[in-house]
């Protein structure tokens, strides 16, 4: 298990800003079971338009959504694909966030603010899609309403294969290096700390 010190070590060494030649994601690729469903998830519940459709040497089909700012949310559907893997391949829950190395434990999606952090869970619930209250991350606990000490505010939901999907409003400048969310590990699934507040059985 990692310790604390070398937690520490690592921030030593590896915090800064970055100053290289890429500007962001171009687009994540994840794997569905059934298109139809996916796009009405995506496309219908979340307002994220198909822009293309690619098939796969005969095997499958990868399907682009756009999600703003020039990237692409995309999913390969494959004839023979694997079979789910709930908690290996991506989180079930908030209190169950343990996945397998080299998968996409969740899906993160930037909101410009926290007004339209609000308004967007009112719009999505509105069509039909099940999202959790807004919770708000501090550098020491997770608390109920936004303070000034808030780092990230995030509402969370799950897409028809089940992949946890996060829309996060980042109110901390994080080129400060200080800037660290400080989690008793033992504590993580703990559900008077989490349940309570994110109401996260499954979402």
């Amino acid at each position: 298990m990692t310790s604390p010190a070398e937690i520490a070590a690592f921030r030593q060494e590896y915090c800064g800003t970055y100053n290289g030649p890429v500007s962001g994601v171009n687009h994540l690729a994840l794997t569905c079971s059934d298109i139809q469903k996916t796009l009405d998830f995506y496309c219908k519940g979340l307002g994220f338009p198909l822009v293309k459709i690619i098939e796969v040497d005969g095997h499958g089909w990868h399907l682009f959504l756009d999600m703003g700012g020039g990237q692409a949310l995309a999913f390969f559907w494959f004839a023979k694909g694997k079979p789910h893997a709930p908690g290996v391949a991506s989180a079930i829950s908030l209190l169950k966030l343990t996945t397998a190395p080299g998968s996409m434990n969740h899906v993160a999606l930037n909101v410009a603010s926290y007004q339209a952090l609000v308004d967007y869970r009112k719009q999505i619930i509105s069509r039909g899609i099940k999202a959790s209250p807004i919770v708000h991350h501090g550098p020491e606990m997770v608390t109920p309403k936004l303070e000034p000490t808030t780092e990230f505010c995030s509402v969370y939901t799950h897409d028809p294969d089940g992949v946890m999907v996060e829309f996060c409003y980042t109110q901390a400048d994080l080129s400060r290096t200080d800037l660290h969310v400080k989690v008793d590990p033992r504590k993580l699934g703990a559900p008077d700390r989490r349940a309570a507040r994110a109401k996260d059985a499954k979402l």
